[in-house]
């Protein structure tokens, strides 16, 4: 994995106006009491209402009992109808950092209306949630979050009582975690997809828009830290890596793409579409380019 050099400590200062300059271009002023981005709320009514078009041209209906129960079990992985197994993935993808933003929001309005790097970021996630539901829904289906394991919402509720520079170091191997599992729903969305090809463009957009918000997460993470937390978080790769295998991936194949995956990170070998709208501090402030 491609670990970036740290930046010069007067960039680093400048992260957070840097930040919030980029962050109110691609999503417009931020409502933070209703935990609200008016661009968001506008693209997310498009969405709803494509994912109810969509969603009636699906003949013959796939089987919500199946789906339901294949979320409910462990060893989804093992179904062997690539569509339905990329579906249950994409439900549960997010269901760790749902909770964990929920909490984090939550306890920042206790403590003060800022609008922090980190507070900022955790609002691109809520809308995460919603777009895997809208491709979800374009083949008629629909979920609700479960709650996620004991020692992932240990490790959020430890992480919100450390100060933000040593939660810092590992928050961002985990959203380095997130952007890997986004690529690959978004690489098996061909296969997975192929017998209704007026759904592969919309969930390619909608998983490309998460992308964007993933990478320019991880830039933004990286960004923040110095020399030595650059040192701490490559020695906690494995940890974090033992803890994702451990709650998440559910078989060997899994495993091996995850690590291959892993090995060879960098955010900049993206494709240009998804590099060129996410945020970097590296060349100064960039803004988003339009969709």
């Amino acid at each position: 994995m491609h670990f970036p050099p740290a930046l010069p400590r007067n960039t680093r200062a400048a992260l957070p106006e840097h930040y919030r300059r980029f962050f109110v271009a691609r999503n417009g002023e931020p409502d933070l009491e209703h935990r609200q981005l008016p661009r968001r709320e506008t693209a997310s009514v498009r969405w709803k209402t494509k994912s109810a078009m969509l969603a009636q041209t699906v003949k013959p209906p796939i089987s919500r009992e199946a789906f339901d129960r294949l979320r409910s079990v462990e060893g989804a992985s093992s179904e062997t109808n690539p569509l339905l197994r990329w579906l249950v993935s994409l439900s549960k993808a997010n269901e760790s950092e749902a909770w964990g933003v929920d909490y984090l929001l939550s306890r920042a309005a206790a403590r003060d209306g800022s609008q922090d790097t980190r507070r900022l970021a955790d609002l691109e996630e809520i809308y995460h949630t919603e777009a895997l539901r809208h491709v979800v829904r374009s083949f008629g289906l629909d979920f609700e979050l479960s709650t996620p394991p004991f020692l992932t919402r240990t490790m959020i509720r430890a992480m919100a009582h450390v100060p933000d520079r040593l939660s810092n170091v590992f928050l961002v191997l985990g959203e380095v975690m997130g952007v890997i599992a986004f690529e690959q729903f978004l690489d098996d969305a061909t296969d997975a997809v192929g017998a209704y090809p007026d759904h592969l463009p919309f969930a390619q957009e909608l998983l490309s828009e998460i992308l964007v918000d993933e990478l320019g997460h991880v830039n933004l993470m990286f960004a923040r830290m110095t020399r030595t937390d650059l040192v701490i978080s490559r020695c906690l790769l494995p940890l974090v890596f033992f803890i994702i295998r451990s709650s998440f991936l559910q078989d060997d194949e899994d495993v091996k793409r995850y690590r291959e995956a892993l090995a060879r990170f960098d955010t900049k070998r993206f494709p240009g579409y998804l590099v060129e709208r996410s945020y970097s501090a590296r060349n100064g402030i960039v803004m988003p380019q339009r969709s």
